[in-house]
């Protein structure tokens, strides 16, 4: 019995890499790990009660299964890795381009226009769009009147309703129709500059750095333009 323990401990120390040979790293429970054990554990075993023919298939479905479920896991990792970069080399050619995203606000650039879209379920007579400063003050008020179903893009110079020139920055504005005393008020959207694209952290995918308002998922956006 002694025998058969010095045995069993010489191919251990061989498998965990106590020998003298120089070589790269090993999973000390990989698949050469487990043969090796394997094999000394045939040679070692007990004459009068050798493995039986169920357990030993059953080490073999294990090990199988673990090496199967092992690679498996690492040919995901690669594929994932792949469509991961793949995806930011495309989100890339973004930069410089402008997006949709759903949004109240907006940014107004130095000399620039405020622009976004208005989702209309139906045909209206008279849309308006009202836009807000910081303060919560209204600024400007345009009318688009007579609009069809579908989405209409609307643009702010900048100006209020005085002809005055507004503040660079970020602004909110609704976009509302009236009917019979009634109003409806209806789903908006921003339209803004991708300035950056960075990767981001613990599943969120890409994230599209936007003038003025900030990150969004590329899941978020509803048009490039």
């Amino acid at each position: 019995m002694a025998t058969i323990d010095a045995n069993l401990a010489s191919a251990i120390s061989q498998i965990n890499g106590t020998s003298t040979e120089p070589a790269a790293k090993k999973d000390p429970y990989g698949q050469d790990a487990f043969l090796r054990l394997m094999i000394t554990q045939l040679k070692n075993q007990n004459p009068l009660e050798p493995v039986k023919n169920q357990e030993f298939l059953a080490q073999l479905s294990s090990f199988t299964t673990a090496s199967g479920v092992q690679d498996l896991k690492k040919s995901f990792d690669s594929l994932g890795e792949a469509m991961q970069s793949n995806q930011a080399l495309q989100a890339s050619s973004l930069v410089g381009r402008s997006v949709v995203v759903p949004s109240d606000r907006a940014y107004l650039p130095p000399g620039g226009m405020l622009s976004g879209v208005v989702e209309i379920p139906e045909n209206v007579g008279n849309m308006r769009v009202t836009i807000f400063n910081e303060a919560g003050a209204i600024v400007k008020t345009v009318d688009l009147g007579q609009q069809p179903a579908g989405q209409t893009q609307f643009v702010w110079d900048g100006t209020d309703n005085s002809g005055q020139s507004q503040a660079p920055g970020t602004y909110r504005f609704t976009a509302e129709s009236s009917f019979n005393g009634t109003s409806y008020q209806y789903n908006t959207y921003a339209l803004a500059p991708v300035e950056s694209v960075s990767i981001g952290r613990n599943g969120q995918g890409l994230i599209l750095n936007l003038s003025g308002l900030g990150s969004v998922g590329l899941s978020s956006v509803a048009q490039i333009l």
